[in-house]
């Protein structure tokens, strides 16, 4: 994780759930009832012998109605996007802005997105402020083995400690800005004590292009040189980077190649951000299964 322009960042945590939206247009109500008659149905697909209905909980029924169920929380999410666009325009804000005088009269692309879905048990990895500690949904469901894949580290793997220290992961760091030797071998030395390894060769991004001298490549290879392809928490920091990289990671759960539990992504927002970028994002986390559970400001 090099960073080498300041820019305003929103960091978003996605994991694997089942969810609602709110939506702002004029059919509301209506699409509530839609929801509510889903829930009633996904409801009655219950493990207890009362309810249980062998015919209604078949597989394909079950994925059908998920299928949908995303389609319309991702139809909402983009609806209210354009709302907002409507009410407030194009103009944003960049992060000198951002801190000046007209902050309350003006907003940024990151205010126009919220979680979709309250996570019951949430927590912060390893638990204090920050900037490698993240937040995720769900740890005490994780069942060996475990996976992490971490894109940008910048000397900084308290995550991996942590998730290791509670769920026993294996984490995959991959940053080509650690050039400092000596810092890199002390840090090394203290990552594998938590079962994690590090790789300085290559970075993700563009093909063709280098960062700090070393190779970029695509997400696609890094998974098929590791030979995992299911990864229980991705973590992704890479400064930019992030759009491109989002982009393979669609190929690869559109295709069932790759399977994601657990997202967590560092938003850097640049001088063309447009609420069109993020709606991608959004898209790409339906592919996988994905939806928006929490999000922070970084200004660590």
């Amino acid at each position: 994780m090099h960073k080498e322009v300041s820019k305003s960042q929103l960091i978003l945590f996605m994991t694997l759930v089942v969810t609602n939206a709110v939506s702002f247009d004029e059919s509301m109500y209506k699409r509530i009832q839609e929801l509510n008659s889903t829930l009633q149905l996904v409801s009655s697909c219950s493990y207890d012998s009362r309810y249980y209905d062998a015919d209604l909980c078949q597989d394909i029924v079950w994925q059908q109605r998920e299928t949908a169920w995303r389609e319309h929380v991702l139809s909402w999410e983009r609806e209210r996007a354009i709302e907002q666009h409507r009410y407030h325009g194009t103009h944003y804000l960049d992060e000198q802005q951002s801190h000046g005088k007209r902050q309350s009269l003006m907003h940024v692309v990151m205010d126009l997105f919220e979680p979709e879905y309250s996570c019951c048990n949430e927590i912060r990895v390893p638990n204090h402020f920050g900037d490698g500690p993240k937040w995720v949904c769900g740890v005490d469901t994780v069942q060996a083995p475990c996976e992490t894949l971490s894109l940008g580290s910048n000397y900084d793997a308290q995550f991996e400690e942590g998730i290791f220290q509670m769920a026993g992961c294996k984490s995959y760091i991959i940053d080509p800005t650690l050039q400092d030797l000596n810092r890199l071998n002390n840090f090394n030395a203290k990552i594998s004590k938590y079962n994690a390894k590090i790789n300085t060769s290559v970075g993700i991004g563009q093909v063709g292009t280098k960062l700090k001298g070393r190779p970029l490549i695509p997400l696609s290879k890094v998974i098929e040189d590791y030979g995992v392809f299911h990864f229980n928490f991705v973590k992704a920091d890479i400064e930019g980077a992030e759009f491109g990289m989002m982009k393979d990671v669609r190929e690869l759960c559109q295709s069932g190649k790759v399977k994601i539990d657990h997202l967590n992504l560092e938003i850097h927002q640049g001088d063309d951000m447009h609420p069109a970028k993020f709606v991608e994002l959004f898209e790409t986390a339906y592919y996988c299964q994905l939806m928006l559970f929490h999000k922070e400001r970084n200004a660590w």
